[in-house]
């Protein structure tokens, strides 16, 4: 599964990495590539705690419609690869499945 990311540099340096598609996943940093890292695992995160629960995972957006969001014209976006077969596979083991 690829989950699209927007990364906002503040006027301090800092960068702010968004999941448009998991609102309150987040992460940020000082350097790019630890703030890609940390997302990452809030994401994972974030789809766990809905595998545990047995909901529906949201249909992520492509990254095509995420930079044409008018919010993020002239934002960096990257995709995340999150492996899903994992992550229910933690998720069955987390709720004694």
């Amino acid at each position: 599964m690829l989950i699209p990311v927007v990364i906002v540099t503040g006027a301090d340096g800092q960068f702010r990495a968004t999941v448009p598609d998991l609102p309150g996943c987040e992460a940020t940093g000082t350097e790019l590539d630890p703030t890609l890292t940390r997302v990452h695992l809030k994401i994972e995160g974030c789809i766990s705690e809905f595998l545990i629960a047995g909901a529906e995972l949201p249909e992520p957006a492509t990254l095509d419609a995420v930079r044409q969001r008018p919010e993020n014209a002239g934002l960096a976006c990257y995709e995340i690869h999150i492996n899903l077969t994992h992550l229910r596979a933690v998720a069955r083991h987390q709720a004694g499945r």
